[in-house]
């Protein structure tokens, strides 16, 4: 094992990932270092070895079995969570929108005008103040004197 603290940029002087620089002070470094100099000349000696090995062949039924366990892999994961969530925000949406669609009289005579106009249009009442004489009556009450407004 190298004591040295420089060598732990042997492998990226190996790869080339330092500057130009840096390089050229390591190459200095490693010429007074025998530590160093063995390290580098162990990396150089395995990649020779690697890259003197040919590619093992991997058959098509294995990398077909590995595919398909990736495939089940991803789609126990995020993409199952994914979709669970969506169905429960679809299905809290229609929830929703059914209870506005088709919301009790007694309970748009109580909420605010601005909502009975929303609700009124979507559901489409006959026979109910049009949503823009709703809105007016909204903004009258909201400008009058009792709500503040000169």
């Amino acid at each position: 094992m190298n004591t040295c603290e420089r060598s732990n940029r042997l492998n990226a002087y190996h790869d080339g990932e330092l500057s130009p620089p840096e390089a050229v002070e390591l190459e200095r470094h490693v010429r007074g270092c025998p530590a160093c100099a063995a390290e580098l000349d162990g990396l150089r000696r395995l990649t020779h070895a690697l890259a003197s090995e040919a590619e093992p062949e991997l058959p098509a039924s294995a990398l077909r079995r590995f595919h398909r366990a990736v495939d089940r892999v991803a789609r126990n994961g995020i993409v199952r969570f994914a979709e669970t969530f969506a169905a429960l925000a679809a299905t809290i949406m229609l929830v929703c929108v059914l209870n506005l669609a088709h919301g009790s009289p007694a309970r748009q005579a109580t909420m605010p005008v601005w909502e009975a106009a929303a609700v009124s249009e979507s559901a489409g009442e006959s026979g109910s103040p049009s949503a823009e004489d709703l809105v007016a009556s909204w903004i009258s009450q909201d400008l009058s004197r009792e709500n503040g407004h000169d």
